[in-house]
């Protein structure tokens, strides 16, 4: 799957309809992330198989707006020295004539720079300052006036008094979910439909996707299809003034554009807005300009959330069903410290811990000049495991 994404890379309908096939064989397809992205899709690797799911991460060149040369250039430099810190690292690491302001606004809109922890509004509004710090480090560098330890400059907290404001702002879900879309073709963070998947496991509603494979050749078929109505267009005919609609529709698997002629929509008119969720009556005919499909809305009722049933699932008898095995215990949090980190990973780690405290130990594991020491930190850094805890320590897990 990871081979079909990759061929399909530059056709965003085509990956969209692929991670939902993936979805159904129970396979993830991760965001889009600097310290672990390939170029293109690859399957998720991990230490150990116990940990590792069935999953797929999303290739930093199929973000649109990035360049495949970029992405190159950053996966290289990530193998040389090391996993990026933070967005001030990434951008004073990477030529800034290759980085971009476009190029880096997209990858933060895309989630590449979720591991950091930083929320990606805040990231977004403050890319102009770090793209302008980061050009001015490498101009001096140039210039022969950097010093040994310049290229930890960008990656070093300020302090309080100098630290310039944070732009108090927040992206709400829904334009988290847009960028998304937007940017890698599908939905990551969630999908609006994600509550409503119940009304897709059936044979009642057609995959969009499938809409163009519909034989129109002799005769103009009747179908249903469910989703959330993306873009509703109201115009008015030259003829009589009457409103009439243009309409796209998507589902898990891709989108449609159709039309709702006036008739139909002074019936309907009730329930179609932007962002309804929707089970239409369609009409597929072939259109004689394009000799592909096109679709004409006839019917729509509204969609009450209904939550998908597991793929495969059945239910047991509860007598047969061997006993629940005990939870495992969770693993100790291991933090891998070598020669390249310095001073500021220490303080990153410490703002993790303290601000994520519980009942598991921490553990430093250090290596340099052949030798490797595990510490186990004070009772004071023990934390509660969590998602916000995994992210914010990716770099040195």
């Amino acid at each position: 799957m990871a081979a079909v994404l990759s061929f399909e890379i530059s056709n965003p309908d085509k990956i969209a309809n692929f991670v939902s096939e993936c979805f159904e064989m129970g396979i993830k397809v991760l965001p889009p992330d600097v310290n672990k992205s390939s170029l293109k899709f690859a399957p998720e690797r991990f230490e150990t198989e116990e940990e590792a799911p069935n999953a797929i991460r999303y290739g930093l060149s199929a973000i649109k707006n990035v360049g495949e040369g970029a992405m190159e250039a950053a996966i290289a430099e990530r193998e040389k020295n090391g996993p990026f810190v933070s967005l001030e690292d990434f951008a004073a690491r990477l030529d800034n004539r290759a980085v971009n302001k476009k190029l880096m606004e997209s990858m933060v809109k895309a989630g590449a720079f979720d591991y950091t922890g930083e929320l990606r509004a805040v990231m977004f509004a403050k890319l102009e300052q770090v793209l302008a710090s980061a050009a001015s480090m490498q101009k001096d560098k140039k210039a022969g006036q950097g010093g040994l330890f310049d290229d930890f400059d960008l990656a070093q907290p300020k302090s309080k008094k100098n630290e310039p404001e944070t732009p108090s702002i927040v992206w709400s879900a829904d334009e988290v979910l847009a960028f998304e879309k937007e940017l890698l073709g599908f939905y990551v963070s969630g999908h609006p439909l994600d509550s409503y998947r119940g009304h897709f496991d059936s044979s009642k509603h057609a995959k969009i996707a499938a809409i163009e494979e519909i034989d129109t050749k002799d005769k103009a078929q009747t179908i249903s299809i469910a989703g959330i109505m993306s873009q509703l267009e109201v115009r008015y005919s030259k003829r009589d003034n009457r409103p009439f609609a243009t309409c796209k529709f998507e589902d898990f698997t891709g989108q449609v554009e159709m039309m709702c002629w006036s008739d139909d929509y002074e019936k309907l008119k009730d329930v179609l807005a932007d962002g309804a969720v929707l089970s239409l009556r369609v009409r597929v005919s072939k259109d004689q300009k394009t000799d592909g499909n096109r679709v004409t809305l006839n019917g729509a009722t509204l969609l009450k959330p209904k939550a998908a049933k597991p793929r495969n699932a059945t239910d047991p008898d509860p007598s047969e069903a061997p006993p629940p095995k005990p939870p495992a215990p969770p693993k100790p949090v291991v933090l891998k410290l070598n020669g390249t980190h310095d001073e500021t990973d220490l303080e990153r780690i410490h703002e993790v811990l303290i601000a994520h405290p519980g009942t598991l130990p921490v553990f430093l594991e250090i290596s340099r000049g052949g030798h490797k020491a595990r510490l186990e930190l004070d009772e004071s850094f023990r934390v509660t495991p969590g998602p916000d805890l995994r992210r914010a320590l990716t770099v040195w897990l």
